[in-house]
Order: C-alpha cells, then structure tokens, then sequence
C-alpha cells in the first residue's frame, strides 16, 4: 500500500527534472516522472473482458506482470527451460531429413565403435558356446569310446600360462605320427573329440595333442593377442616334437587355427622341429581383415571398410607368401592340403582356394600339395563326410611311404 501511495502522489506531481546544468547553456527535453513509469505488460484478452484504460493504474501493472511471468516459467518448465513453444506447425523438410538420415547414421557410428573396441572379444570367443570354460572331460568322458584314450594334460608356457589340452590315442606306445591340432575360434579342445575319434579310426598308430591356447578352456584367462597365441603354439609344437622324437609331426589347423598355423610356421624355423613333416589347413581363413569384408559385403555399410582398423590381421595369404628360406612354412608348402567344405556358411570358400593358389610355385616342384572341396560338408562337419576320412587317410599313408 505504501508503494501503491507513492506512485499515486508522484504521478500527479508538477515537479520537472532536467538532465542539463542549470546555466545559460543548451537544455535538454524536461523528463516527467510519469514519463519514467515502465511502460504496463500489453496482454491481448481472449477472453471477453471490460473495457480497460489503456493506461492502467501500479496495482493493475504489478498484477499482469507477475501474471505473465508464471505462465512463461509454466512453459519454460514444461519445454525444458530451453524457450520452446508448443506449436501447431507441420515439422520442416530440414527436420524430417535428420531423423530419417540422422538415426541410422548414429547406429552406424555406434556399432562401428562397439566393433573396434571389442574386436577381440568377436575374434577370440572362448566363452562360446555358453560354459566352455566350465566344461570337464568328465563332462563327456561317457561319449568317447572305449579304444581310444583321452587324458587330460597342460603344459606351461615361456610366458608362464599354463595351456591346458588332450592327448588322444589309440595305442599306449609310441606313435608313428602325431598330429598337434590347432582349433578354431570358438570352443574347446573337448568339442572336437568327435574328429579326433574319426581320425584315429581312420589312420592307425596316431596320437593327436589338441591344447588350448590362452583364454580358452582351461588355460590362463589372459587376453589374447596375435603375438601371444603365436608364442603359445610355438610352446605346443616344441612340446609335442620333444615328446614323441621319433614321430612324423603334422600340424592340423581349422578355421582361424588355419591362418595361425600359417603364421606360426612361417616365423618358425625348421630346424627347431626335424620331424614336422605335415600341414593341413581346413577351412582356414586367408584373413581377419578379408573375413570382415566377407562378412559385410555390401559396399554401402561402414563395417565393410573396418579391415585396416584389426589389430590382429592373422594374414595367412602375406606369411604364405613371405615365408623365408629354411622357415618350417616354406619347408611344408610343398606338401600342404587344403580342405575346404563347400558349403561353408562361416568361411569363404574362395579363402581356402586363394590360400593354395598363394602357395603354388613355392617350395618343391614335386610334392603332395593338394586342394580338395569337400562336398555338402558344412563348416563344422566335414569330418562326417566320407571324402574327407579318404583324404586324410591317403594324405599319412604318402606322409609315411
């Protein structure tokens, strides 16, 4: 009320205020108070109302002031705070375009972060299937037959992980030929028992050791690398030659073991193992950066251009290739066999036959290098075909002859 009064008396006060010095010198306009009043909040009624003075009186003022002030915080607090109105308006051609182009783009550049970073949890998945790790050899000791023996070892590597694996045979002597696997990506040593069984029906006097590099299986649970798991197979394949001195070596590599074993032979010399006499490649990947194209062949999608971005290329076309003289690669070109099932859903087949086509015109004219398409076999299955235990059988007996 006190306020209200004030500006009442001022208002209808005569006296003027002049902004200039009171000399002889040029004067400014003279100011009212009534002049320096804020101009009253102009609200267009909506509704119907009384006809209003256009010029209202503080307490009428003060009134549509707050008045309007609560309804813009109402719509500031309901947009955010950030000045949006509600609008009516169809949305713009610029803001359809940005959903419609923006979404997938954004997808897009979040999974292709997601693959770089954990591009080694997609490359090495000794987690899968779900309980790899967990299983035992109890587990399915009651699915290998009685012929055959299966135990358990592990041997510790230079690095000191311990690599856990199988030793299977049929014979409690000493064999004539030792076969040192190398598995794939996925899995464990005891979800190829079945192949190892098939094998040792197939060819007599054989033992084969399947150990399981790191992360997989049993073995220490350190991350896998490209270095690492080469130095671990080098550990394997030192192990076996020392075990069985009088048995002709044959490293058997599946899918991404196909590529590591190109790689580990190609930087092994060959007189560290003497009796290495055999490789044999099934499936096996001619690259990790050729196996993301594969896997993402249209042109237009981002991941189809990630290949550069792998840390671990396992190139087996370059170590092919670059294989030095006197390295255990260059010494077994000539008596590779590539299998490759020809209905692969996982890998190529076009990587198995460029593989052997690299490797031709290396090594010794004359050998037992050979490419074989397994016919309906599957990635997996080829060990079930009839073609396959043929080949196999006919690679050792020349091996041996």
């Amino acid at each position: 009320m006190l306020r209200c009064r004030r500006f009442r008396s001022l208002r209808h006060a005569k006296t003027t205020y002049h902004s200039g010095p009171r000399n002889d010198g040029p004067r400014t306009r003279p100011v009212t108070v009534a002049a320096l009043q804020p101009e009253p909040h102009r609200v267009t009624p909506t509704r119907r109302t009384s006809n209003l003075s256009a010029e209202r009186s503080p307490q009428a003022w003060l009134h549509w002031t707050r008045r309007g002030a609560a309804g813009s915080l109402a719509v500031g607090g309901l947009f955010g705070g950030v000045g949006l109105q509600p609008s009516g308006d169809p949305p713009s051609v610029a803001l359809v375009l940005s959903v419609i182009l923006g979404l997938p783009a954004a997808l897009w550049v979040y999974k292709c972060l997601v693959m770089y970073v954990f591009q080694r949890k997609i490359i090495y998945m000794g987690y899968a299937p779900l309980g790899s790790r967990e299983e035992t050899l109890a587990d399915v000791r009651s699915s290998i037959p009685t012929a055959v023996s299966c135990d358990e070892v592990a041997l510790r590597s230079p690095t000191g992980d311990v690599l856990s694996g199988l030793l299977l045979r049929t014979e409690l002597g000493k064999p004539r030929n030792v076969i040192v696997y190398l598995q794939g990506n996925a899995g464990s040593p005891l979800h190829r028992i079945p192949v190892f069984t098939t094998l040792l029906s197939a060819i007599p006097s054989l033992a084969i050791i399947a150990i399981a590099p790191r992360s997989y299986w049993t073995s220490t649970p350190t991350r896998p690398t490209q270095d690492g798991i080469i130095a671990d197979y080098t550990c394997i394949l030192k192990h076996a030659a020392s075990l069985y001195p009088d048995a002709t070596l044959t490293v058997y590599g599946h899918s991404l073991g196909g590529a590591a074993a190109a790689c580990v032979l190609a930087q092994l010399p060959a007189a560290d193992l003497p009796s290495l006499r055999g490789l044999i490649l099934e499936n096996p990947f001619a690259s990790i950066p050729g196996m993301v194209r594969a896997l993402y062949p249209q042109r237009w999608l981002p991941y189809h251009y990630m290949g550069p971005l792998v840390w671990d290329k396992w190139d087996a076309c370059l170590a092919v290739e670059t294989a030095e003289e006197g390295s255990a690669l260059r010494a077994l070109i000539s008596d590779i066999l590539v299998l490759v099932s020809e209905k692969d859903e996982v890998v190529p087949t076009v990587m198995g036959k460029e593989l052997f086509a690299r490797s031709q015109g290396i090594g010794r004219a004359v050998g037992s290098r050979r490419l074989v398409v397994v016919r309906s076999a599957l990635h997996e299955d080829a060990w079930r075909q009839r073609e396959w235990r043929q080949e196999m059988k006919s690679y050792f007996l020349k091996l041996g002859s």
